[in-house]
């Protein structure tokens, strides 16, 4: 699973699943969406959970969660001055927390900064972390700027410890997805698995 599935989405899932499976036996493996992929093609996952649809691959994607990105500051009085309205031009001028280039969400935080004419070859690049919770904690302690799920930055939005910026883009928006190999039928085990997780966030499971 991607980073922020394995974090804030399969600890919601995992317990009324243990409850229902009590004889699966469930491992997961944290990395970025790249990785994830590469697992379930090399056979070493049976399922993925991730936020990034590769094209090809002979994968099966199934969206089941919609996710939004933020454009996330210190809450800093340098900082509360930006926002959407300041345009890319500030934007850019603000050192950078990125993802590494594997990851589903430096993908789409990427796609999104391009439409504002923005290339992450040319920011100001403070720090690359393979975290989404040590980008957080390092944005909330003034390292710099970062875009990143919503769901990871919730709690310290909420405390007024870091800022959103106000951008506004269906760049911004993305689904979180359960993928599979096309070809090769799933285990009952991993069946389960992938049931009881789309229902759950369909809202038919517990």
């Amino acid at each position: 699973a991607s980073t922020v599935p394995s974090q804030y989405l399969l600890p919601q899932v995992l317990p009324g699943l243990t409850r229902r499976c009590s004889g699966v036996d469930i491992r997961v493996r944290q990395c970025d969406s790249g990785e994830a992929l590469r697992l379930l093609r090399s056979g070493e996952a049976d399922v993925a959970v991730c936020g990034s649809e590769a094209e090809g691959g002979g994968c099966v994607f199934e969206p089941i969660l919609r996710d939004r990105l933020a454009v996330i500051a210190p809450n800093t009085v340098e900082y509360r001055r930006l926002d959407a309205k300041s345009g890319a031009e500030k934007l850019a001028g603000c050192p950078f927390i990125l993802r590494e280039p594997g990851s589903g969400t430096r993908q789409e935080a990427e796609r999104f900064l391009e439409s504002l004419g923005l290339r992450s070859e040319t920011l100001r690049v403070a720090a690359q972390l393979q975290s989404t919770e040590s980008i957080v904690q390092a944005v909330k302690n003034g390292l710099g700027v970062s875009i990143v799920s919503r769901l990871a930055a919730e709690d310290q939005l909420r405390f007024g410890s870091i800022l959103a910026l106000g951008f506004d883009s269906p760049l911004l928006e993305r689904d979180f997805c359960l993928a599979r190999l096309k070809d090769s039928p799933l285990s009952p085990a991993a069946a389960a698995f992938w049931e009881y997780t789309r229902a759950f966030f369909a809202g038919e499971g517990e």
